[in-house]
């Protein structure tokens, strides 16, 4: 090949870039203190309203370009300026069908490598695809550099139903700014997730999601403390008054009218004080208290819809089989199925008709944690979505804590 033609091909070739589309512990959970932490926060919340219409999968996130540097071997494909990566691999999980765009949690209680590697606040962190190159929505929840504890929440384009599903954690990237976008992360119709882990930029009941439904405590003598929780960190209540208030929002993000949805949360409860001990509340208390709740206690723990003259109750299962270990609990309003789908733990327990049930929408201030019907133990993830989750996702959610076998993270790999 003439030597006036290599020129301005190599020239070529390293121009090339490559567009995106868009391990952990038992059900015991965990968290540690100390060290340097770091949460990712992007742009000011998105105010416009919240469509109707499934979100478009554009991305318009700023991606690093492949690195096509001519020292690599042919066929790897390799982040520019990333030193290092291990690839992460979640085994097929028997489902009904595959899962699209679903955010997971990639959950490393220590690792070396990324002490030894990763920038001190994390900024380096980053995920890709199966093909090593396109970059992934993220959010990092938490990150110690001192023991290279990790939690983050990875939007995957797609989780296979029976293959693997690969992706990869990128590291090692000195000086670079971080990539992380929470709000691409959670789709359009997730209204509100509650990570309740406090950070360097973030606030312990910030809202994750486009919504931004940000929490605040009742008082200075009525806020949980931070404790170790089932993903990240958590807030322990203190089964007397202790409340996090998240209002009655002005654009209706709370209120569901006569759609479909879903409400979930995590909890570790220590022992129960009442009858009506809520994790969660936005009405649903009684027939004339439209809204939405769930009430756990000394007896049955239940979650219940109201359209303010009519009640929907279901049962999670009995307080001694629930408490003192997380329970992942989750309550789905099917409109057209007419259904009130109760979940404990990943599994269907209860599915109530709501034939004639009217719209919930209602004026009531939303808690986690009510202080007039207050919980002993910890409250984590606590989330809403604009729409019925499917009995395969909610499996997913709760395996995905809990399953120590849920995903593999491989050994470290340097670049070529």
């Amino acid at each position: 090949m003439p030597a006036w033609f290599v020129v301005p091909f190599t020239l070529l070739l390293s121009a090339c870039s490559l567009e995106t589309s868009a391990l952990p512990p038992g059900p015991q959970g965990d968290g540690g203190d100390g060290g340097t932490t770091t949460d990712a926060r992007v742009e000011p919340m998105d105010s416009s309203p919240i469509p109707d219409a499934p979100p478009s999968d554009a991305r318009d996130s700023a991606v690093p370009p492949a690195d096509t540097a001519l020292d690599a071997p042919p066929g790897v494909s390799w982040l520019m300026g990333y030193g290092r990566r291990k690839r992460i691999v979640i085994p097929g999980r028997g489902l009904a069908g595959p899962i699209a765009g679903y955010p997971v949690a990639v959950k490393l209680r220590t690792d070396d490598d990324l002490r030894d590697h990763a920038e001190a606040d994390g900024a380096d962190i980053a995920f890709t695809g199966a093909d090593g190159l396109s970059l992934l929505p993220y959010e990092i929840e938490k990150y110690i550099s001192r023991d290279g504890y990790l939690t983050a929440w990875v939007k995957l384009p797609r989780l296979e139903a029976a293959a693997e599903t690969v992706l990869y954690l990128y590291y090692d990237h000195p000086g670079t700014a971080s990539m992380a976008d929470p709000y691409a992360t959670w789709d359009d119709y997730a209204v509100g997730v509650w990570h309740l882990t406090a950070g360097t930029t973030r606030g312990a009941y910030d809202d994750s999601t486009r919504a931004g439904n940000h929490g605040a405590r009742a008082s200075r003598g009525q806020e949980p403390r931070d404790a170790g929780g089932v993903a990240g960190r958590s807030r322990a209540f203190d089964g007397s008054d202790d409340s996090i208030i998240l209002g009655d929002p002005g654009d209706g993000s709370l209120d569901f009218g006569t759609q479909s949805f879903t409400y979930s949360v995590w909890v570790h409860i220590d022992a129960a004080v009442g009858s009506w001990d809520m994790p969660w509340y936005k009405g649903g208390a009684s027939a004339g208290d439209p809204g939405y709740d769930m009430e756990l206690g000394t007896s049955t723990w239940r979650g219940g819809i109201s359209d303010g003259s009519m009640i929907r109750t279901g049962q999670f299962g009995a307080d001694p089989d629930l408490d003192g270990r997380w329970a992942h609990l989750v309550t789905v309003v099917d409109r057209p199925a007419n259904a009130f789908v109760l979940y404990a733990d990943g599994a269907e327990v209860d599915r109530i008709d709501i034939t004639g049930l009217g719209s919930v929408d209602n004026d009531s201030t939303a808690y986690i944690g009510r202080e007039v019907y207050p919980l002993l133990g910890r409250v984590d993830e606590v989330r809403l979505h604009r729409r019925a989750l499917t009995a395969d996702e909610v499996a997913v959610e709760h395996d995905n804590l809990t399953d120590p076998g849920f995903m593999r993270v491989e050994a470290e790999e340097t670049r070529p």
